[in-house]
């Protein structure tokens, strides 16, 4: 398996809506195990850009309460390992268990990131 850094925005009609990536978008594990995406990916294949995204159930947070940045940063190291070890949904087969859990790794991964980019920030 290869890894690859993410596609950015190109400033076109192709671009992600800004502020989400593939792992934001119902179509992911489509893309991905076809199209040879990445979760992380800022752009999308087809012009304009097909995006959907993904609705999370109102009153489903990432956890009960904050993370603290200790928690965030060990939570963070662990998904990574486990996101390059599964690699992309695609990887384990389209619509199979294990392709829809390694899309909610990556999702799992880019909220926690984006948290820690807001306490960072903040």
């Amino acid at each position: 398996m290869t890894t690859r850094n993410p596609m950015r925005r190109q400033g076109n009609d192709m671009d992600l809506p800004a502020g989400k990536t593939c792992a934001d978008c119902v179509h992911c594990q489509r893309c991905c195990s076809i199209f040879g995406h990445i979760p992380a990916d800022e752009t999308c294949d087809w012009s304009p850009s097909r995006f959907q995204a993904v609705t999370v159930a109102p009153g489903n947070p990432l956890c009960a309460s904050p993370l603290t940045e200790r928690e965030a940063q060990e939570l963070e190291g662990q998904l990574s390992d486990l996101a390059r070890f599964l690699g992309a949904p695609g990887d384990w087969g389209y619509g199979t268990k294990l392709g829809r859990f390694t899309q909610e790794v990556h999702r799992l991964l880019l909220d926690i990131r984006r948290g820690m980019r807001v306490a960072d920030d903040g």
